[in-house]
């Protein structure tokens, strides 16, 4: 993920963020303004909304999320704003007492770890890779042979 698109760098971030596309409402209560867009990602602390307006760093919002029937609300504060590309919000501590919060975390995660594949997967497939060319490699010996046996080959 770009930066760009998450607008934070290694060690700001409090907490694994998943890749989670999902409905969001975010408002400014003071102004009244909002912003309707799509989360590109989540984690326990935050996520970040696509926007090409963001509020600016440091407002502080109310964020609904809907994600498959789901909803999940709280307050929040906007740590960046990259005009064109979105804001990473933050949200309040009560957040992660929440259970819609903690149970998308939850089938994220397991959607992750069920993805990844199996060292043992891997060098099997190396393996047989290695043998697909090595077998390759001798029915072309075998051709060529042939051939040069026929008087076929220069």
């Amino acid at each position: 993920m770009s930066p760009a698109e998450t607008g934070v760098r290694g060690s700001q971030r409090s907490g694994l963020r998943y890749t989670f596309a999902a409905s969001v409402k975010v408002e400014d209560p003071n102004s009244g303004k909002h912003i309707i867009s799509i989360t590109s990602n989540l984690s326990s602390s935050g996520c970040h909304v696509r926007t090409s307006t963001p509020f600016q760093r440091g407002t502080k919002i109310t964020i609904t999320i809907n994600h498959q029937g789901v909803r999940f609300q709280c307050d929040g504060e906007v740590v960046y704003a990259i005009p064109g590309a979105g804001m990473g919000i933050r949200f309040e501590n009560e957040a992660t007492k929440q259970d819609a919060l903690n149970r998308w975390l939850m089938q994220i995660s397991a959607d992750v770890v069920e993805h990844q594949p199996e060292a043992t997967d891997i060098a099997a497939s190396s393996k047989r890779t290695i043998i697909l060319v090595i077998c390759i490699v001798a029915l072309v010996a075998a051709i060529a042979a042939a051939l040069a046996w026929l008087g076929l080959l220069p």
